[in-house]
């Protein structure tokens, strides 16, 4: 999500949230599995991407980006470039479409 979504990497949450994930080292994933998130570091980025998000108001509680919350940081973020803030908001939009699409043909 991260990486689609473009967070921004210096961001005081994303610091946060990987220091607390390496001081607690593991984490247990969706299907149970427990990941060593110091040796998986594509664990480790997608708990930071999932850590991130809820700090920063772009996950609901429901597990669904918070698409407007996303939109709002791009257009504050690329304020003085008018043609990147559109480019962004549609690039999230089809990152949360592709994303709802999956969600919807892995369901049973």
């Amino acid at each position: 999500m991260s990486s689609c979504c473009d967070v921004q990497k210096n961001d005081k949450a994303i610091k946060a949230c990987r220091k607390s994930l390496l001081t607690n080292n593991s984490t247990t994933t969706n299907n149970g599995q427990s990941r060593n998130l110091k040796t998986d570091k594509v664990a480790l980025h997608a708990c930071i991407a999932e850590c991130s998000f809820k700090a920063n108001g772009f996950l609901l509680s429901n597990g669904t980006v918070n698409v407007e919350a996303l939109q709002s940081s791009y257009q504050q973020r690329y304020r003085n470039d008018q043609t990147m803030s559109q480019l962004m908001v549609k690039s999230l939009n089809s990152c949360s479409d592709y994303g709802a699409f999956r969600m919807v043909s892995r369901s049973p």
